[in-house]
């Protein structure tokens, strides 16, 4: 982004927009957005930063239509805000706040050592007969005895008095 285009777009998002960090969601949100009642305004800035041009409210009694474009996703959001950090003046703080979040954020979901531990824990949880059983009773249909004392089927895979102890209680004593 030139000097000239990184100016500017701090400049709408100081007075035409705003900075999220919404953390009451699953995961953490980020988002650099600017309003405005000019459609060209806000392609422009899509054009210099990337983002979509949304419609906002409706027009109507004496009040134009307003539109607005927003830039979503952490590493976006990131690139975008150390572009324009220098340049902002109201929302400074709050750029900072959200950079130091962006980069201080542990992506360990989709990391190998993530992977690894998950593996490590379905290993272990392999070998407790009542898990195994309720993930394979899980896929299989048309199971004619309890997986565990191989009585009458009741469930679940399970005869009425495994039943009521696995899935009822959450422990079970096998007979």
């Amino acid at each position: 982004m030139k000097i000239e285009e990184a100016t500017w777009l701090a400049c709408a998002v100081d007075g035409e927009g705003w900075l999220g960090l919404y953390t009451k969601y699953k995961w953490p949100v980020v988002e650099i957005g600017i309003t405005n009642t000019s459609v060209a305004f806000l392609q422009y800035a899509v054009k210099i930063a990337g983002g979509k041009v949304r419609n906002g409210r409706k027009g109507g009694d004496g009040k134009k239509a307003m539109f607005r474009m927003s830039i979503k996703g952490h590493k976006h959001v990131l690139i975008v805000l150390k572009d324009i950090f220098p340049y902002l003046i109201i929302k400074k703080g709050k750029a900072l706040e959200m950079m130091q979040f962006i980069e201080g954020r542990i992506w360990g979901v989709g990391s190998p050592q993530a992977r690894k531990n998950k593996k490590e824990v379905a290993i272990k949880n392999w070998a407790n007969p009542i898990i195994r059983a309720k993930y394979l009773n899980s896929m299989r249909h048309g199971i004619d005895s309890c997986t565990i004392c191989g009585d009458k089927y009741f469930a679940r895979g399970f005869c009425q008095t495994h039943y009521n102890t696995v899935w009822r209680k959450k422990t079970c004593v096998s007979s």
